[in-house]
């Protein structure tokens, strides 16, 4: 988790070619906020700030 969102590497093999290394994804916060629930962790953490 980051101030941005959240963070996923795959490692090389897992969802493309050995050529294309390792594959780093953000999914921005704002992208989950119908997903997430009002009371989460996340939630409090990284939506509520202003």
């Amino acid at each position: 988790l980051s101030e941005k969102g959240i963070h996923y590497s795959y490692n090389q093999y897992e969802i493309a070619p050995y050529a294309m290394g390792v594959i780093d994804v953000t999914v921005p916060y704002s992208e989950l906020t119908d997903i997430l629930l009002p009371e989460s962790i996340v939630a409090k953490l990284f939506l509520n700030k202003k």
